[in-house]
């Protein structure tokens, strides 16, 4: 078709055109021939359609079409295209994400246009901002990329005896990226920077348009600081092949990466991916696609072993559309899938948290007394970052007596001591992680002689146990100190193991307080021979772990007994894994119709499309809301219908909501609406 012709179109309708009455086609085009047209005003990547029906209507004639295979236009024939892609073929660049920017200068410049490389690009963005004010920033969490590129297109085609099909992209980028935060949040979010548009390639009849955008999403879970910089160089050479009948795949790729030093505490993981997406269009509809891309990733939890891992990575998949007469296929292929770690956090030692001694004498709340002769227990509680509490190995030596014990496990099986002879004892206590990394502590034993004693003695301590409310640990904690009842009555007679008496004839009156990660919180509780357990029920602000201690105080304020448990509040949060995406329904002129995804970039104006927020966080949510970037209700539950009047970017929200735990999550998604061009059809495109 000339310009000519398609000067004499009156309009344009879904897979049909309808020309003026004496329009000079019409009186040629009959039911099966096929159209063709170049690039232009009205089609600006041409078309290919076949007619199905002509027919007049209102004095006009209406031309009704589908779309038509290349084998169709060419009975048999061969094209090779291999071009590098710059700003010399750019037919718009599109930014489509606050924050993101290309270089200046990244216009159509008159100067040496085959020179130019494709624009830089930039993004900065706020992920999450739990106060809404972007000044304050020990509340947010933030991600920087940016990206240079050189882009390299190769297509081969055969038709149609024996077909031939292969498209290749040659990307070659360095990127920078950086995600940092002071924050609690859990969520996923995908961004499109930039999608820049090639000009239409004619070959002969046929014609090809490469686009590629760039994306970078965000997954995260977390719970305090962190910051991580990375750069990197990669080089994919990706695409498929159609041979014999098969389809394979394409999938080379080189990279290097280099990192800064990474800071951490709390706990998290957050995920950031650059990623390629480029396609082949022919006559508007796409042919064959890949979708490539590296991610960086820092995960860090205590416990865990090793406490912290930044890792990088690479994956990317390919898809394709071929219809001929001969032959009508379509494959989706992984292309690669490779993971690796950067860096991960060095083996911390593990520590001692407490010491206590069973039989221990009276009159030393202190130190450390016990009887000549009497047997007893020593209970060491150990901390490792990697291992958790009651982690590991305990030896206690002695160096006047030699080796004590040797436990892995001092609750059930605590080590048990006796000293026969009277003296101080100097004891070496080494505790050892599952890394075989070990610290060493020294403390003295008074061993005081065991005659003349008759009853029982002061031989007590206690230890704080965490009661969570509800089940899922929300902020609201209670913890309860309980007198530990066990230890050894010494007498005339040799000395037994009995029940701790904690408190003996004489009136004795302890009080306790409370600390929250060193903060006095709660004092004066009594502890005495009729209140032998305390509670203490704390409200946690921030999630994270939380260090609470009781310290028992005799009545001369002096410091008698302390335990200390470490509560771990919300690092594990119920709600997580929540994304949104879009589906519309399409009709093809037969009237059959197929429900088809809408990417976030390519959402039809006027059009009714189905939000909908998937992943394992759904099926934990009691409640969906769903808000316009307005912050105003437009539905609720899994999914919602929307249609955007207006082009332009807007940010759709879901709130999800688990009333077990009280907890939310949020979901996100930048739609970019903008007018459907073209004549539609079963493929939305001419």
């Amino acid at each position: 078709m000339t310009p000519f012709d398609l000067a004499h179109l009156v309009e344009i309708r879904q897979g049909e055109m309808v020309f003026e009455a004496d329009a000079p086609l019409v009186e040629m085009v009959q039911t099966g021939d096929i159209l063709v047209a170049k690039p232009g005003v009205r089609w600006r990547n041409g078309f290919l359609r076949r007619v199905t029906e002509v027919r007049e209507e209102n004095g006009n004639t209406v031309v009704a079409t589908q779309p038509a295979a290349l084998s169709e236009l060419v009975e048999e024939g061969a094209f090779d295209l291999e071009r590098t892609l710059t700003q010399a073929d750019l037919l718009g660049v599109q930014v489509l994400t606050e924050g993101a920017q290309v270089a200046e200068g990244s216009g159509m410049s008159t100067h040496g246009l085959n020179l130019l490389p494709i624009p830089s690009i930039e993004l900065n963005k706020v992920i999450y901002d739990a106060d809404g004010d972007r000044q304050t920033l020990d509340d947010q969490l933030r991600l920087s990329a940016s990206v240079d590129l050189s882009t390299d297109l190769v297509v081969n085609f055969r038709c149609c005896a024996d077909p031939y099909f292969r498209t290749k992209f040659s990307f070659d980028e360095t990127a920078a990226l950086t995600v940092e935060g002071t924050a609690t949040w859990a969520g996923s979010q995908t961004f499109v920077p930039v999608s820049l548009t090639f000009a239409p390639i004619a070959i002969g009849p046929i014609v090809l348009q490469p686009v590629v955008k760039v994306k970078v999403r965000i997954e995260a879970d977390v719970s305090g600081a962190f910051r991580y910089h990375v750069e990197q160089a990669y080089g994919f050479d990706a695409g498929v092949k159609f041979e014999n009948g098969a389809f394979s795949p394409i999938n080379n790729v080189s990279h290097t990466f280099s990192s800064d030093p990474v800071s951490i505490t709390g706990s998290m993981r957050a995920e950031g991916r650059v990623s390629l997406e480029g396609s082949i269009r022919v006559y508007g509809a796409i042919g064959a696609g890949i979708d490539v891309g590296a991610y960086i990733g820092l995960e860090g939890e205590i416990p865990s072993d090793p406490l912290w891992e930044l890792y990088a990575g690479v994956d990317g998949n390919v898809f394709a559309e071929i219809d001929l007469i001969v032959v009508s296929a379509s494959t989706q292929l992984s292309l690669f899938d490779q993971r690796w770690t950067l860096e991960a956090a060095p083996n911390s030692p593990p520590e001692f948290e407490s010491i206590y001694v069973g039989n221990m004498e009276a009159r030393s709340p202190n130190g450390i007394r016990v009887y000549a002769g009497a047997p007893g227990q020593f209970r060491i509680r150990t901390m490792d970052l990697e291992d958790g509490p009651g982690c590991c190995q305990v030896t206690l030596v002695s160096r006047t007596d030699g080796t004590i014990g040797t436990t892995d496990d001092v609750e059930a099986n605590p080590i048990t001591f006796q000293f026969d002879t009277e003296g101080v004892r100097t004891v070496a206590a080494t505790v050892t992680d599952s890394q075989g990394a070990s610290t060493e502590m020294h403390f003295d034993v008074e061993v005081l002689s065991a005659g003349g004693v008759s009853s029982a003695n002061l031989c007590w301590g206690f230890e704080v146990t965490p009661i969570p409310i509800p089940p899922f640990a929300g902020p609201t904690w209670e913890f309860r100190a309980d007198v530990t009842r066990w230890g050894t009555e010494y007498g005339m007679d040799s000395p037994r193991t009995q029940q701790c008496q904690a408190f003996d004839t004489a009136p004795k009156q302890f009080t306790v307080n409370w600390y929250v990660d060193g903060n006095l919180v709660q004092q004066g509780d009594v502890f005495d021979a009729n209140n032998q357990s305390v509670v203490f029920r704390a409200t946690f602000d921030e999630k994270g772990t939380h260090q609470v201690r009781a310290v028992a105080f005799n009545q001369n304020a002096q410091p008698v007994a302390s335990d200390v448990v470490m509560a771990v509040y919300g690092i594990n949060n119920p709600l997580s894994g929540a994304e949104i995406g879009g589906h519309r329904t399409l009709e093809s002129p037969g009237g059959d119709s197929t429900l088809s995804s809408v990417p976030s970039d390519e959402v039809p104006t006027n059009e009714p499309i189905t939000m909908q927020v998937e992943g394992d966080a759904v099926a934990e949510a009691e409640e969906i809301v769903w808000y316009d970037q307005d912050g105003n209700v437009i539905g609720t539950g899994d999914s919602v219908d929307m249609t955007f009047e207006e082009a332009g970017t807007q940010t759709i929200t879901a709130e999800l909501t688990d009333q077990d735990t009280g907890t939310t999550a949020e979901a996100e998604a930048e739609m970019t609406a903008t007018p459907q061009t073209g004549m539609g059809g079963y493929y939305n495109t001419p």
